[in-house]
């Protein structure tokens, strides 16, 4: 493959794992098949097209939550399917940030009137990733930015969680439907996604101060 963004092709991706584990991509499942040597063989619908930096699978022995569904919209004449992930045991913690995803989403369609571009939407939360990346419908995080409890997560770290859950929503717009050609624009991808984050947590979590947390980013870069 050719390692730049602005070369975009359709992936069709196979994998043959353990049986008792889960696996993901980008796009939804549509065939699982039991092979030899206590395996399956799972096949995904062709992706759309993609910069490989987007590209993503991920396998293991995960739970898979169902999150509430998101209906059409004016925007979107499809229900989309939002589900949370996380290793074994760990599925009862994302609750929480897994409702924040879909008026995210919703807020964001609305504020670009443009449809969420991908067939479904799966956040996954795994142990001591660097940070989180936006690949195309598998979002990936550090797994304690989707375990957040209102009852105990302070408000400072609340607002951090979800403010990076709506930083990588919105590359869904930002770098991934719309796409630099190089490597030298990808500031461009992280300041819109990084402007419009702090707008969606103040529009969905106002109680969590997404103007004070734009305030202190400006004092950083000013200090910078």
């Amino acid at each position: 493959c050719f390692d730049e963004p602005g070369f975009k092709v359709p992936f069709d991706l196979t994998l043959t794992v353990p049986a008792d584990h889960v696996a993901l991509a980008n796009t939804p499942e549509v065939a699982s098949t039991p092979v030899e040597g206590g395996r399956k063989r799972v096949r995904f619908e062709r992706s759309a097209p993609l910069p490989t930096y987007l590209f993503s699978f991920a396998v293991g022995p995960f739970d898979v939550v169902t999150g509430p569904t998101l209906p059409a919209n004016a925007w979107r004449n499809n229900a989309l399917p939002i589900r949370g992930i996380a290793l074994h045991g760990k599925g009862t913690k994302l609750s929480e940030q897994l409702a924040q995803v879909g008026p995210i989403v919703a807020a964001l369609e609305a504020w670009f009137a443009s449809p969420y571009p991908y067939a479904k939407l799966d956040v996954v939360g795994l142990p001591s990733y660097p940070g989180a990346m936006e690949n195309a419908a598998l979002i990936l995080f550090d797994e304690y930015l989707l375990m957040v409890d209102r009852t105990r997560t302070p408000l400072d770290e609340q607002r951090d969680a979800t403010g990076t859950l709506a930083h990588e929503l919105s590359h869904q717009w930002f770098g991934n439907l719309v796409t630099m050609a190089w490597w030298d624009d990808l500031w461009l991808n992280e300041a819109f996604a990084t402007w419009i984050a702090n707008r969606m947590l103040a529009a969905v979590r106002p109680e969590l101060g997404g103007e004070t947390r734009r305030l202190d980013e400006w004092r950083r870069a000013l200090a910078t």
